[in-house]
């Protein structure tokens, strides 16, 4: 591997950061070793393999991956905020108005959004978490001789072929995890598995259609064509709610739902606690950030209407199902156990939400909320700066910023979404570099690891 020598003057030299981390080139090269310093147009690496830390341009840099600590939650609830460019963001509501959304974030303290620049916001009970990584090879089982590698926090698979473990899932969870694939995505996901994938549900991915049936049979339960995302992207955020107690699974993209299936005859005898990734092309998939946490069973969306059974979104801006209420969408508070209020926010302060009500005013902890009303304004996108990089935390959460510098364990930066924000290096899985270049390539889609 051939390296452009250059020099540059570095600032504020610092200890390295993140051993066993490592560092991907545009010609599809990586090297381990850990970050010594970082500024907005270069970077300097120690290896075991180079003579001594050395420098480079980050122009020829696609990604770094880090080995980011598990945060420590103390909170009652998480707010998930979605972003017009994409990003999302996880954290404590600390603040609602009609120009700004403040969130206290472990990674970066709180964090003041533009309210323009919010798509959504939802509100969740901090669930139990019964399973969180990758975080290696560890108590995965893969089929064949070495399909998958385990790179960045992340699994990439080879081949086609499965991994897989018993993640005991519980009979009311959510699965989630990010997906990235190149073309056209061919997975197949297997949950409530028993003995190395026997038996329990399958659900089908190919291009914008997902199936959804019994493990090894034929016949769907159900089916959608409306996963739009799927075709258009080669990246998504999927999330799966099952409740077999019920029977229904609910399927989400990118926090939309698209469709929700019933299996009118569990069989609990039949089902485990193991969850399957599935490759079924010979192109590369990326899998990471998967969680299995509980779920309350309850549903706070409708999917999008059915046309001869199957659920299908037209439009990309078609307006969200109605459930006939009256009071519009800008002023409805819904609360966790299904009640809704009609109010407008006064304040929020320590986890207390003030809410002005036609019945006088009401205090409620944020944890007991479902859904915040944002009211109506003209959304806009951030504009797009060369220097921006995109990061990806330990929960999940990932950020477009203006890359600034980095020193005593911080990464600086600005956007217009939030302004300027200092980042704990320790929170990172990825960092992402050129990231709007045209024919970017991915850094994870190697399939062999070289130095």
């Amino acid at each position: 591997m051939k390296f452009s020598p250059f020099f540059f003057a570095l600032v504020c030299p610092t200890m390295a950061w993140g051993e066993g981390s490592s560092i991907h080139f545009a010609n599809q090269d990586q090297l381990s070793g850990a970050l010594e310093s970082l500024v907005r147009d270069t970077l300097v690496w120690k290896s075991p393999i180079l003579e001594k830390p050395t420098p480079f341009f980050t122009r020829e840099v696609t990604e770094l991956t880090l080995p980011a600590k598990p945060p420590v939650f103390s909170a009652n609830h998480e707010a998930v905020l979605r972003l017009t460019n994409g990003d999302v963001v996880r954290g404590q509501l600390a603040g609602l108005g009609k120009d700004a959304v403040e969130l206290d974030t472990w990674f970066a303290g709180r964090l003041v959004f533009k309210r323009s620049m919010v798509e959504n916001l939802e509100i969740r009970e901090l669930p139990k978490v019964f399973y969180q990584g990758p975080n290696g090879m560890e108590d995965w089982t893969a089929s064949g001789d070495d399909p998958w590698i385990y790179q960045g926090n992340a699994f990439v698979s080879k081949r086609a072929s499965n991994i897989g473990r018993d993640c005991k899932l519980p009979e009311t969870c959510c699965i989630s995890f990010e997906l990235e694939w190149r073309s056209v995505l061919r997975l197949k996901l297997l949950l409530f598995t028993q003995n190395e994938g026997e038996s329990g549900y399958e659900i089908g991915f190919q291009r914008r259609t997902v199936r959804f049936s019994k493990a090894g049979e034929h016949e769907w339960i159900g089916h959608t064509s409306g996963a739009a995302e799927l075709q258009k992207n080669e990246k998504a955020q999927i999330e799966i709610r099952s409740n077999l107690k019920t029977g229904q699974f609910a399927f989400f993209v990118d926090g939309r739902m698209i469709d929700v299936w019933t299996d009118a005859n569990v069989n609990r005898s039949d089902l485990g606690g193991g969850l399957h990734f599935v490759s079924e092309d010979r192109s590369p998939l990326r899998i990471s950030a998967i969680r299995v946490t509980a779920w309350d069973g309850a549903l706070d969306q409708q999917p999008p209407p059915k046309i001869n059974g199957n659920s299908w979104l037209p439009d990309d801006d078609a307006d969200e199902s109605s459930d006939g209420a009256d009071v519009p969408k800008e002023e409805r508070i819904q609360l966790r156990n299904g009640d809704r209020l009609n109010g407008e926010i006064v304040s929020i302060k320590e986890g207390i939400v003030t809410l002005k009500t036609s019945y006088g005013e009401v205090k409620l902890p944020v944890s007991r909320l479902r859904s915040m009303p944002l009211g109506t304004v003209d959304l806009e996108k951030p504009l797009r700066r060369k220097e921006d990089v995109r990061a990806w935390f330990y929960d999940g959460s990932s950020i477009v910023f203006r890359l600034d510098e980095a020193a005593r364990g911080y990464l600086s930066g600005s956007s217009q979404n939030f302004g300027n924000a200092r980042f704990k290096m320790e929170a990172f899985t990825r960092l992402e570099f050129n990231i709007y270049g045209k024919g970017h390539p991915k850094a994870w889609a190697v399939t062999e690891i070289r130095k």
